[in-house]
């Protein structure tokens, strides 16, 4: 109602006027002298002064229209969390596996923020696209099962990476605190951290045993290769020499101090595992080792050709 009422006030006062001008008379009907309400410069001050409070009204209303907005986005995304959650509470349920809450409550931000950028692209690369929508809906079903040698190629890793950073960046603003450490997964990234490290070192000896070496890349293959880190009888020893070359190496990687303990941890893990194991033969990663040789001999002759050619080196790094 009051937004009504100013926006008619120019055209009433036009009309005031006009009408003592049609009838001779020099004042207005209140006997105010007009000449009063208007400046050096010939400008009715009353007018401008309505005008500016008439703005003034329009951008408060402005501003709690967007106030309200933002409050109902936030109750639909709610909603839309708390939807998903009770979805994948039954199917677990269903299915009799165990039920992460946290997890969960983390999985079901994920997929509303990316829900609510429907078809916007998350990934393009020549012949290739992936909006939003379709990674929230691969997450919960993917679309074809991808074989293990693709899973743990280079190429693999590195777009995981930038995907990493663009999930991070999509859910940082809206996740709770409390929940900050299992969107996080340290243990996952740890892990990847300390074999990422110990790729870097390289044919670099980690450790000797009765004359026979262990370099860090063989020993990060084993790790990579590894489930569990599970151990019956590690040997002391030989832990205790692995676990202080690991430290030494992963401290000169800058590292969040909330990453430290656990790395710790995961390190002492690591070591008591490699013990059993270093030095002894392993086909499977002797073979991917004799690969990787051969390919970086091969320089840069083409494995793939096409749009997104790539060489052999390039390949094996």
């Amino acid at each position: 109602m009051v937004f009504y009422f100013v926006s008619l006030f120019p055209f009433t006062m036009y009309s005031a006027s006009g009408a003592s001008r049609a009838a001779g008379v020099g004042s207005s009907a209140d006997g105010l002298d007009a000449s009063k309400t208007r400046g050096a410069d010939g400008i009715d001050v009353e007018a401008e002064r309505r005008k500016r409070e008439a703005e003034e009204e329009r951008k408060k209303q402005d501003e709690n229209a967007a106030l309200g907005d933002d409050d109902e986005r936030r109750r639909r995304r709610e909603e839309e969390e708390r939807r998903l959650l009770e979805a994948e509470r039954r199917k677990r349920a269903a299915k009799g596996s165990e039920f992460d809450a946290e997890r969960e409550q983390c999985m079901a931000i994920l997929h509303t923020q990316l829900r609510a950028r429907g078809g916007d692209t998350l990934y393009k690369q020549p012949n290739t696209e992936l909006s939003h929508a379709q990674a929230s809906e691969w997450l919960q079903k993917p679309p074809m099962k991808v074989d293990k040698s693709v899973k743990e190629s280079a190429d693999t890793a590195r777009l995981s990476k930038k995907f990493e950073r663009k999930l991070h960046a999509l859910v940082s603003k809206v996740t709770p605190e409390e929940q900050y450490d299992t969107m996080q997964d340290y243990k996952t990234l740890v892990r990847d951290v300390l074999i990422s490290e110990m790729q870097k070192r390289g044919n670099e000896i980690l450790i000797e045993v009765d004359g026979a070496a262990e370099t860090f890349f063989f020993a990060a293959q084993r790790l990579k290769k590894t489930k569990t880190l599970e151990t019956k009888e590690p040997c002391n020893q030989v832990a205790y020499y692995v676990t202080k070359k690991l430290e030494d190496m992963i401290r000169c990687r800058s590292m969040a101090r909330k990453l430290t303990a656990t790395m710790k941890d995961h390190i002492k893990d690591a070591a008591d595992y490699l013990s059993e194991l270093v030095t002894k033969p392993d086909e499977y990663i002797e073979a991917y080792v004799s690969l990787l040789g051969e390919m970086e001999a091969a320089g840069d002759s083409l494995l793939i050709e096409g749009d997104i050619s790539k060489s052999y080196k390039d390949a094996a790094a």
